[in-house]
Formats: C-alpha cells, structure tokens, sequence
C-alpha cells in the first residue's frame, strides 16, 4: 500500500516539475501550427521559457506574459483562419465558373445534336415522292443549312 502511494506521489511531483519546462512552437508549410517541448532543427522554431524554468520550487506565474503570449497566439491563429476563408471563398467562385462554363459547353452540344436531328427529318420530309430536280435542290439545301450548323457548333 505505500509503495503504491509513494509511487503515486513520484509521478504526481514529476509531471509538476515537467510543467515548468519550455515550449517550442512550429508552423508547417500549411499554415498548421505545432507545439513541442523541443526544438526541430529542420523548422523555423520560436521558443517560450516560462519565468519560473529552473526554478521548481516557486510556483508563482507571470500571468501578464502568458496573457500577451495567448493574445499573439489568437491574433495569428485568427489570421491563418481568415486568409483560410478568404481562399475557399475563392475557390468556391472558380468552381461555380468552371461550372457554369461546361452547363453552356453542354446546352450548346444538345441545341447542336437537336438541329441536326431536326434537320435531317426535314430533309427526308422534302426528299418524299420528289423528282430528281426538286431531290437536288432540297440535297442543296440541307447542305447549306449543314454547313451553317457545323459553323455554329464548333
């Protein structure tokens, strides 16, 4: 039983003494920032060493410094979110561009598809119990009437 208590008491006393230590904070590519205890090499790290580091015995804490450390950190947090916005906003609008552009990409291909076929049933409407004379002229015809579709539709 006490060495269970002891045991409780020796883990409860090193977290405390961990708490004094210094925080390292990272900023990936991203914008996503990160916190540690140690510094990165391969990141641009700017650490914060409590007033109280090397000291355990004193348990007093500057407040003022970690209220103006907390109000730099929402100032940038609130920063990284805006522009963050500010980007999905714009992406948004080129999504509904590009979407509006294949909508008329699309209806012009159905109008096309719709005049060919309508033109093709009146060909073979005007071609019907026609003489060779009057087959030439609707066959002219329809090949004017052609050729201004594909105009159109390229």
């Amino acid at each position: 039983m006490k060495l269970s208590i002891n045991l409780l008491l020796m883990v409860l006393l090193s977290s405390v003494m961990a708490a004094h230590g210094e925080v390292y904070k990272r900023t990936d590519v991203n914008g996503r920032m990160y916190f540690s205890d140690s510094p990165l090499a391969s990141y641009q790290s700017s650490g914060y060493q409590s007033p109280n580091h090397g000291n355990s015995s004193s348990t007093k804490v500057d407040h003022k410094a970690l209220e103006k450390v907390a109000k730099g950190l929402k100032k940038e947090r609130l920063q990284r979110e805006k522009a963050r916005k500010k980007a999905l906003a714009n992406g948004l609008k080129k999504r509904k561009k590009q979407q509006k552009l294949l909508a008329a990409a699309e209806k012009r291909k159905q109008s096309c598809r719709t005049a060919r076929k309508n033109e093709d049933l009146a060909f073979r409407k005007r071609s019907q119990g026609k003489d060779l004379n009057q087959l030439r002229s609707a066959l002219a015809n329809y090949e004017k009437k052609r050729d201004l579709r594909k105009a159109r539709c390229q």
